[in-house]
Parts: structure tokens; C-alpha cells; sequence
């Protein structure tokens, strides 16, 4: 899948300078799936690349987006399964990086350096562990 990443800033100032406004556009343009994401962001929008090292597949990747859609204030995100990180952009007035990466450690997943709740990764589906944790045979 291609995406191609067009971000715009724009700076409005209000009369003699006591106002300022700052609005962030981002728009994403998925070549293969034909979509157009377009986020307006606040100033407060911060964007940040988690490292998903234990991630496998594409149950994985089902399993932390769900994750990241119960985050208040995650506004976009990616996640990419190859290069194993996930860009996420967030309202730092409604969570921050530590959240993030909680949630995604709470559906069996390591985030950084925090690592996948035991409990939760040993429930996974066995194409979603690390081929060294899978047991028998047949598994992805």
C-alpha cells in the first residue's frame, strides 16, 4: 500500500496580534485502498512513531487499532506491520505517549520499551506471538 503525507500549516493572526490560531491539515491519500483522510489538527496535536517490535500479522494490526480508537484524543494513526512501529497523532491536552503505549501493551503487544501484558499475549492467536512463543504445528 502506498501513502502519500501532505501536511499544510497555516498561521492566523488576529488584530494587533492578541490572537493567535494555528491549524495543522493533514491529509493522507491512500493510493491503493482510492481513500482521502483529511484531519484538521489543533496546536496541541502532537505525532509520535511507537516501535511494535512483537508485532506479526494482520490480526495484530486489527488488535491495535482497536486498542488505539478507545484512546481519547488519538486523532490518526498507522500501523504498519513491516517496518513493526505505528505513527500516531494525538490531542497532548487529552492523552499522551505513555497512554498509548499502555494500550497497545494491554492487548499483548510490546510499545517502546513498555512491554505486552503476559497474560493477555499468551491468549493471542498464535500467528499474532513471536514465532519462538508459538505452539504446534500448522501455525503462521
Amino acid at each position: 500500500m502506498k501513502t502519500i503525507t501532505i501536511i499544510t500549516m497555516v498561521f492566523l493572526l488576529g488584530a494587533c496580534g492578541n490572537k493567535t490560531e494555528q491549524t495543522i491539515t493533514v491529509q493522507s491519500m491512500k493510493a491503493t485502498e482510492g481513500t482521502v483522510v483529511l484531519t484538521t489538527l489543533s496546536a496541541n496535536s502532537k505525532k509520535e512513531m511507537v516501535n511494535i517490535p512483537t508485532v506479526q500479522c494482520g490480526m495484530c494490526d486489527m488488535n491495535i487499532t482497536s486498542a488505539l480508537e478507545k484512546v481519547s484524543g488519538v486523532q490518526e494513526f498507522l500501523v504498519n506491520i513491516d517496518d513493526k512501529n505505528v505513527f500516531v497523532i494525538f490531542d497532548s491536552h487529552k492523552t499522551d505517549l505513555s497512554k498509548i503505549e499502555k494500550a497497545i501493551s494491554m492487548v499483548g503487544y510490546q510499545a517502546n520499551q513498555m512491554k505486552a501484558d503476559p497474560v493477555v499475549y499468551d491468549a493471542l492467536m498464535g500467528c499474532c506471538k513471536l514465532p519462538k512463543d508459538r505452539k504446534g504445528k500448522g501455525m503462521m
